[in-house]
Order: structure tokens, then C-alpha cells, then sequence
């Protein structure tokens, strides 16, 4: 049986902070071979300044994923609370990103689901983690519902640990928008994102 790996995020993410205007970078790593592959990173423009969020915004953000149950669903109805709040482009509307943490670690195989792509795209895996204490997500604030919530660490915490891929169908990658189902199959197999970014989506997320 394979050794499972210690990772900071299951995909590579390079999440883009805005908090109170300032943008930083929090860098994850590769989970395996067998997992899902980087983004290729590519020259972009610098992205426009973001309107800091309001009080109010933040509050509508949190109150839609705690209607939606997606957090207590995953770590067995504890409390948590909800850090690092800020925009995010969800196939074009306007969208949140926020991270809920709790306090006690969890074993779950979700399933999880990564928006990529600039907000066109989410992937479905159904892959095993434990130690899971936090989750980012993403909030799409004008159907006021939750696209996505993945498994995540900050570097002062004990990262989560991913469990082998299975042989089985493992992985979706849906359209965001009209939530058409681009592939269906093993987390293995999933097709490179040219394959399936919309042209000048693809860059590191």
C-alpha cells in the first residue's frame, strides 16, 4: 500500500489574499504523481484592484455556508469559525472566498470540490484525507450558494494527510456555470487543463 503524504493542499494553490487591500500569496504543494497536476503558470496582467469587502458581505458569505450545512456536513457538527474573507472570480458573478476552521481534526473523502479555471470549473474527488481542520471555500454571492470547499493548512498548522488514489471513478470536472459534466472518471486520469480550462483561464489559481 502506498505511503500516504503529508501536503499543504491536494492540487498546487496559489491563493491570492485580499485583506484590507493588501494581496498575499500562500503557496501549497504537489500532492503525488497519481494526483491532480499543477497548474502551468503563465504570464497574466496584474488583476485590477479589488474593493475591500464590507462587513455586511462578509456576513451574507458566512450565513450562506452555514444555511448550506457544507462545513458541519464534513466535521461532524462542530463549530467553527470563519478566517481570511475575501473576493473571488466564480464563472463571472460575484464571488467569496473564505476558509472555515474547527477544532477537532477529521478523517473525510468529502467529496471535495476545487474551483479552478478563474471560477469556470470545479473538480470533484472523492479522495480520502484525515487531520482535516480546515476548509477554503467559495461562495457564489449572487445564487447564494457554496461552488466550492477543498481541504486546506496554514504553514503554523499540522498539514492534513492525503490517502492513496483509488483505481475507481474518483473525479468530475463540472462547467461552473451550466454545470456540464467535461469528464467523469479515475482522479488518475484526469485530463491535463488545457484540456479542459476555456481559453484564457488557464493560470495558476
Amino acid at each position: 500500500m502506498p505511503m500516504k503524504l503529508k501536503v499543504r493542499y491536494v492540487y498546487v494553490l496559489a491563493a491570492l489574499l485580499v485583506v484590507i487591500g493588501a494581496v498575499t500569496a500562500t503557496t501549497a504543494l504537489l500532492a503525488d504523481p497519481g494526483g491532480w497536476p499543477p497548474m502551468r503558470k503563465v504570464d497574466t496582467p496584474q488583476a485590477p484592484p479589488q474593493t475591500p469587502l464590507t462587513e455586511q458581505e462578509k456576513q451574507d458569505a458566512v450565513d450562506i455556508v452555514s444555511a448550506a450545512g457544507v462545513v458541519k456536513g464534513i466535521n461532524g457538527d462542530q463549530e467553527w469559525k470563519h478566517e481570511y474573507i475575501f473576493r473571488a472570480t466564480i464563472a463571472g458573478t460575484n464571488g467569496i472566498r473564505l476558509e472555515a476552521v474547527w477544532e477537532k481534526p477529521i478523517d473525510s473523502s468529502g467529496p471535495w470540490w476545487l474551483v479552478q479555471c478563474q471560477g469556470t470549473r470545479k473538480i470533484m474527488s472523492t479522495r480520502q484525507w484525515s487531520g482535516v481542520i480546515r476548509l477554503m471555500l467559495w461562495v457564489d454571492m449572487d445564487r447564494r450558494s457554496v461552488v466550492g470547499y477543498v481541504p486546506f493548512s496554514r504553514p503554523e498548522e499540522e498539514s492534513p494527510v492525503v490517502g492513496p488514489a483509488s483505481e475507481g471513478k474518483t473525479a468530475a470536472v463540472y462547467d461552473v456555470e451550466t454545470n456540464e459534466v467535461i469528464y467523469d472518471g479515475s482522479l488518475s486520469g484526469l485530463p491535463k487543463h488545457e484540456k479542459y480550462c476555456p481559453p484564457g483561464t488557464l493560470y495558476q489559481d
